[in-house]
């Protein structure tokens, strides 16, 4: 039983701090980078370099176990895994296939891998490689088959290679026909890496290689590490240690390692437009294509409106952390990587985004009795859906996998969360019918379902307290923390993910992000002395802390 992680979390479009009520400041895109060195990695093991590109000059700034470390550059740099930032390259490689005309956004599996794959589903056949580079595939995140084979829990990608993705490509049955909505998924891009790589008869590092790196002059990203072995990072997750993560059909979702150096590098190259060293490609790998938590180019994340984009990606493994964020109007690169799974480079990232693109925070008063009429579920895509419950008399508000957070009346119909965000409900004939979420530059809308309300928002921390500790299965643990009224389970060598009270069923919680629950088991005292995870079948743990 295993809540498999993303290699890439998203930033998240609402806060990522613990607790309901925190509302964390933002974090200029002007940092200095010894203060984004610091706060990425606060007092836990490891290390941490932010690097910038401001003002015609570069910057960089370390930070090792919370105390300021000098930061070496060339040859001597140190080496981090940059896992879904590899995406990008993998997105660029394709730009630069349709930029001369090889390949089409239009061309589909069926075409392009006819003599290497037999498909036995035409759904699958007809995907895109627009599609894959745009998450709009209806490819899963990962394929079914990941766990099997030589499947490691603590290095899980390393026996997965290509014979194996084409034969689980032609078997795999879709569970809609493309395009479908939005919906991160790294085996999308570990075909894309893999069709490109088989298509010039090289692997994937090698395309990169070739095309990117060498003419960039980014020596020191590499996906083998061979000799440089010494110069990576020792990673962490959390307190403990973790190692590193070795591909090969995933090399192209998530296999490099670089140094902030080389990443501004790349960012610069970005910024350069069609005038700069990587051509045309570098003007088609940042047009919006799609939409997908704001929208997406050729694998690199695009917000705000077109005088003031922001380019970006983050990027995780098993023991790092990383995130390159591109400012087109300020002409600024921020680049954050740090070696500890548990750092706060993704809430750093996000803090960023909504620092470029704050909202405007009125005051209005607004009668506590008016909160219900805006209660409800509303559904923006097959994957997000924002649920909006009244309690206390303040409006709490979350999305699919995210905590809630309070919401301030700003005007009629209207809520902020502070300059961060901001809720704009819609009326037809007096009912309220629809949402727009507007954030980091992006409105999102969703239309109200008639999905049921969860009793409350935020259940009292005495009440979640007696399931706070740790778990023992069989085969990996689980850790319950309780924050601002809300509960989160980590599962070993995984994120920390919320979980959500079931109607009705007193002492069980529900993930929203994959489909698993967690019952709590009390004895006649009423204490919790173990817990079973129902995730296609039923694992007991017991409570050891």
């Amino acid at each position: 039983m295993n809540l498999q992680p993303p290699l890439l979390s998203i930033a998240l479009a609402l806060a990522v701090a613990a607790g309901a009520w925190a509302q964390p400041a933002v974090v200029p895109l002007s940092t200095p980078v010894e203060v984004l060195a610091r706060d990425a990695l606060g007092p836990q093991p490891g290390m941490a370099v932010a690097g910038a590109w401001r003002d015609g000059r570069a910057t960089y700034a370390g930070a090792a176990s919370g105390i300021a470390s000098p930061v070496a550059t060339g040859p001597q740099a140190t080496l981090f895994e940059i896992g879904s930032i590899s995406k990008v390259f993998t997105g660029l490689l394709l730009a630069q296939e349709v930029e001369a005309g090889v390949l089409s956004l239009d061309d589909t599996l069926g075409r392009v891998l006819q003599d290497k794959v037999a498909f036995s589903h035409p759904d699958t056949a007809a995907i895109t490689l627009g599609q894959l580079v745009t998450h709009t595939s209806c490819l899963p995140r990962l394929p079914p088959d990941f766990r099997e084979g030589g499947y490691l829990r603590r290095d899980p990608y390393r026996t997965y290679d290509r014979a194996r993705l084409w034969k689980m490509l032609g078997q795999l049955a879709l569970a809609s026909r493309a395009p479908c909505d939005g919906s991160y998924s790294n085996l999308g891009f570990a075909v894309l890496g893999e069709l490109l790589a088989e298509r010039h008869g090289k692997p994937w590092a090698e395309l990169v290689r070739e095309r990117i790196t060498q003419p960039l002059g980014m020596a020191n990203t590499i996906q083998d590490l061979g000799p440089h072995a010494s110069r990576l990072a020792p990673g962490f997750d959390g307190t403990g240690p973790a190692p590193r993560w070795d591909m090969q059909a995933f090399a192209g979702a998530g296999a490099l390692r670089s140094t902030a150096e080389d990443l501004l590098v790349l960012g610069r190259a970005i910024l350069a437009g069609r005038q700069g060293p990587l051509g045309a490609a570098a003007e088609r790998l940042v047009t919006p294509l799609a939409r997908l938590d704001g929208q997406v180019g050729y694998g690199l994340f695009v917000n705000g409106p077109p005088a003031r984009r922001t380019y970006g990606h983050t990027g995780g493994t098993g023991a790092f952390r990383s995130v390159l964020t591109i400012a087109q109007d300020t002409q600024e690169v921020v680049v954050l990587l740090a070696s500890n799974a548990q750092s706060a480079v993704w809430r750093i990232a996000n803090d960023m985004l909504v620092g470029r693109y704050p909202v405007d925070d009125a005051r209005f008063e607004l009668p506590p009795e008016r909160l219900a009429d805006y209660q409800g579920v509303f559904r923006e895509t097959r994957h997000n859906a924002f649920t909006v419950v009244a309690q206390d008399g303040r409006l709490y508000l979350r999305s699919t996998g995210a905590p809630y957070v309070a919401l301030t009346p700003s005007g009629p119909d209207r809520f902020n969360y502070g300059t961060r965000a901001k809720a704009v409900f819609e009326r037809t004939d007096g009912r309220v019918t629809a949402l727009h979420w507007v954030i980091r530059g992006e409105e999102r809308p969703a239309r109200r379902t008639g999905d049921p309300l969860p009793a409350a928002a935020l259940l009292p921390q005495a009440d979640l307290q007696v399931y706070v500790g740790r778990y023992r299965a069989p085969r990996f643990e689980l850790h319950v923390r309780a924050d601002g009224g809300q509960l989160s389970v980590q599962l070993t060598d995984q994120d920390r993910m919320l979980v959500y009270p079931v109607a009705g069923q007193p002492d069980r919680f529900a993930w929203d992000v994959v489909q698993a629950e967690v019952q709590f088991e009390r004895l006649p005292s009423g204490e919790v002395r173990g817990l079973t995870l129902f995730q296609g079948g039923a694992v007991k743990a017991v409570r050891v802390d």
